[in-house]
């Protein structure tokens, strides 16, 4: 598993890349995974506060906050739209649009996709001659729970290594295959206005995707 680090770091606020495999928070439901809030309190001995979660098993970009007042400042930004946040994802299938958007009204929620490229493996899956797959930038309008990997799934283009909402068959082949056992989705941008300053700064992922070792 890899180790947390810090991308960004003030007096106020931190930006913390989270491993996969790590918690947010500590939650009752799942009381034996690293806590990525108890590692920044033993790294910076104090305690920050995480203004936004990422699912245990995607990695990327999560923004800490040391005051409470800081906390609810951008918790306000991320509920009118103010906090940008940007993903990457390996996807089941090839894309052949460029750009589109993912939404539903009950709850409403909204996801601009847009296409990076389209990739093959000359390899039987499923009833397939070749497994074909897409990475896409994904960018979240709402914040609902698990929006993404519901967005992708209900597209039929599910999210590589998702074991909740994806396809069994491909996650199988690519542990078996191609090496991959995590969930194929990356916060890589994360963009927020300073609750000090006003200023906005944007910071990126220095991690590579799960996947780049494969499909560089």
């Amino acid at each position: 598993m890899k180790i947390p680090k810090i991308e960004f770091e003030d007096s106020t606020v931190i930006v913390v890349n989270k491993p996969s495999g790590y918690l947010t928070h500590a939650s009752e439901l799942e009381r034996n995974a690293p806590i990525l809030a108890h590692w920044v309190k033993e790294t910076l001995g104090e305690t920050w506060q995480p203004t936004h979660r990422l699912d245990r098993a995607t990695e990327g970009l999560v923004l800490f906050t040391r005051e409470k007042k800081h906390t609810h400042k951008i918790m306000q930004d991320f509920m009118h739209g103010e906090v940008e946040k940007h993903y990457h994802a390996l996807v089941r299938g090839w894309i052949c649009q460029q750009d589109g958007f993912f939404g539903y009204a009950r709850p409403f929620s909204l996801t601009h996709w847009h296409l990076i490229k389209n990739f093959s493996v000359p390899l039987p899956v499923d009833k397939y001659p070749e497994a074909r797959y897409a990475e896409v930038r994904l960018s979240p309008r709402t914040g609902r729970m698990h929006q993404l990997r519901i967005h992708l799934s209900r597209a039929s283009h599910p999210i590589l290594g998702d074991t909740r909402y994806g396809h069994g068959t491909h996650n199988r082949f690519a542990r078996e295959h191609l090496g991959i056992s995590t969930l194929c989705l990356h916060a890589t941008e994360l963009s927020f206005i300073h609750p000090v300053t006003g200023q906005r700064h944007r910071v990126y992922s220095s991690n590579k995707h799960p996947w780049s070792e494969i499909f560089p």
